[in-house]
């Protein structure tokens, strides 16, 4: 990765910079440690110095980095979610929402993380040059919170999508549906967060890993095939896609996921 953008806001109060500059500050903070960037400015200290548009990170990131970084909850600073008076009950690091609330006058609020358990889902694009497009772009695609859930490949030429990953309703629970699973995973992990993520972390290291591990494989073979045919080579980034879904159904029925 060159570097990391982020949008501008304006005007910039107080309350707006803590819940999205301090968000900012964290991502740099980790991608660029050599710049020593404050956290003065998303904690509204007047004067404070504005975060860079962009940054370049002090090292090459990799894709699991950059899922890492999605997953932050200001561990290791000042502001950490996970320890101290911010902490819930086993350094649970997620607060229901309204954030702030109001004793005796003064306004108090709690930090909103980059990893909440308000996410629908996110993704990580990866976009290269120098090889065919069919294979440069994949979407590493994660439902619900990305503390819990695992990002999983899809490449952007592929024409179907795992059936998992296009049903449910948020009124109705089902096993079917990816994010009702992953969902699941991490409201039952809430009970005892500091336990029960470990296992969370776990698995979700070993099929990520998995799915990067193969990455370098299934994309030599899919150029191969894009040299003589194309449409041999969409079918077969599909079904990999498809098939390698992350996805657990009840009765243990599927691929090996959360």
């Amino acid at each position: 990765m060159k570097c990391i953008v982020r949008p501008r806001h304006c005007p910039a109060t107080p309350s707006d910079l803590r819940v999205t500059e301090a968000r900012v500050w964290s991502i740099f903070r980790r991608a660029a440690p050599s710049l020593d960037l404050l956290a003065d400015y998303h904690r509204g200290v007047e004067g404070a110095d504005r975060y860079p548009l962009s940054i370049r990170p002090d090292e090459k990131l990799t894709v699991a980095d950059v899922f890492a970084l999605m997953r932050d909850h200001y561990e290791g600073t000042d502001f950490d979610m996970t320890v101290g008076m911010d902490a819930g009950p086993f350094g649970n690091p997620f607060r229901v929402r309204p954030l702030g609330w109001e004793v005796d006058g003064i306004r108090y609020s709690w930090e909103r993380p980059i990893s909440t358990q308000q996410t629908a889902f996110s993704f990580v694009s990866q976009s290269r040059s120098g090889i065919p497009d069919e294979v440069g772009g994949i979407m590493w695609y994660s439902p619900d919170d990305t503390n819990y859930a695992c990002y999983t490949p899809f490449y952007c030429c592929i024409n179907v999508l795992p059936e998992s990953y296009t049903v449910g309703s948020i009124r109705e629970f089902s096993w079917n549906s990816a994010w009702w699973v992953f969902n699941f995973v991490s409201n039952f992990s809430n009970l005892m967060y500091s336990y029960m993520i470990e296992d969370v972390r776990a698995v979700q290291s070993e099929i990520e890993s998995n799915y990067l591990e193969s990455q370098p494989a299934v994309e030599k073979t899919a150029i191969e095939l894009l040299k003589t045919d194309r449409e041999l080579a969409v079918r077969y980034l599909t079904d990999y896609s498809v098939s390698h879904r992350t996805l657990a159904r009840a009765g243990g029925e599927s691929d090996r996921g959360l």
